[in-house]
Order: structure tokens, then C-alpha cells, then sequence
């Protein structure tokens, strides 16, 4: 089993242009992501403001700076005439950002990406190439491993004979 410093760990990394916990610095690092990435702030941020909009149909994505989730609503107006208004039902503007990284409890992820006192990205650093280093030698292993159970399963008896030798002595072990 390779010891712990050989495994490939998180680590954080800074990202050029972001500086602190604003829109536009969010959105720098959400942009810079890939989708194996490990999460950082911007995934937070675009968690808790799906988690809060889902029963409104609002997809996966980071909010933009003031952004609003609208509601339509119907009403009967004065005359019995159905009328229909939009209802703003959440706000995404720097209080509800401000909320959600204040938000994070001591010992979770959150707190921990918000420690680092910007946002960065988190990448996986060591050798990654682990697996790919011992590949070649798990498909020898479970070769050999395979060709010893291919010979076993060949045809033949069940039950192989001793044979016996008629010339020596009869030795008390020796099955006639």
C-alpha cells in the first residue's frame, strides 16, 4: 500500500484577477472550472441559490449580481377580469452573498475554502499518476492469474492416479 505522501492531495490554488468574495470574482472562478473538478466557492454559491430557487425552476448555474427568480401570479381584478403580474420571490444581490458565506459551519468545506481569505481553486496535487504507474502491472498479475485458472478448467479426470513402479521395492506409502 503506497504511503500518504505518494497519494495525490487538495490543494488550494490561487486564481489570477480574484481577489475577493465579489460577483464578478465568483463568476472568474466559475468560468475557470471544469466539470471534474473539485468544488470551490462558486460551486457553493450555485448550490445554495439552486437549493433555495428549485421549486421555481431556476437551473444549476451561478447566480449573477442582483439577480431575481420570479414567480407569475394571477389575481381577479376589480371588474372579475383575471389578471397575471410577476411576483419577485428571491433576490441573489450582495446580502444574500454575504449571507451564504457567513452561513458555513466550523469544520465543514465551506469554512474550510473560506479560509483561505479568496477564492480559489482546489486541484489535486502529487502524483496523480498513481494508478497509470501500476496498471501494467495489475493486467500481468491478472493475467497470469487467468491462464492459471484456464489451464485448471482443460479437460481431463477428476481424479488423477498415483502411478505405481513395479521396479523397486514396495515402499509402505505406495499405493498398489
Amino acid at each position: 500500500m503506497p504511503s500518504a505522501s505518494c497519494r495525490a492531495i487538495p490543494t488550494p490554488q490561487r486564481t489570477p484577477g480574484v481577489h475577493d468574495y465579489s460577483w464578478r470574482s465568483l463568476a472568474t472562478l466559475a468560468r475557470q472550472n471544469h466539470p471534474q473538478s473539485l468544488p470551490d466557492v462558486s460551486d457553493l454559491v450555485t448550490h445554495e441559490a439552486y437549493q433555495e430557487s428549485l421549486a421555481f425552476g431556476r437551473p444549476w448555474e451561478l447566480p449573477g449580481e442582483d439577480e431575481r427568480v420570479y414567480e407569475r401570479e394571477y389575481l381577479i381584478g376589480p371588474g372579475g377580469d383575471m389578471l397575471s403580474r410577476l411576483r419577485t420571490v428571491k433576490v441573489f444581490d450582495a446580502t444574500w452573498l454575504a449571507s451564504v458565506l457567513r452561513g458555513s459551519r466550523p469544520g465543514s468545506l465551506e469554512s474550510l475554502l473560506l479560509a483561505q481569505g479568496r477564492p480559489v481553486a482546489v486541484v489535486l496535487r502529487g502524483p496523480s499518476s498513481t494508478l497509470l504507474r501500476e496498471m501494467p502491472l495489475s493486467l500481468l498479475v491478472m493475467a497470469a492469474l487467468l491462464m492459471w485458472m484456464a489451464r485448471d478448467r482443460a479437460a481431463g479426470p477428476l481424479i488423477r492416479s498415483i502411478q505405481v513402479r513395479f521396479n523397486g521395492a514396495a515402499r509402505r506409502n505406495q499405493v498398489p
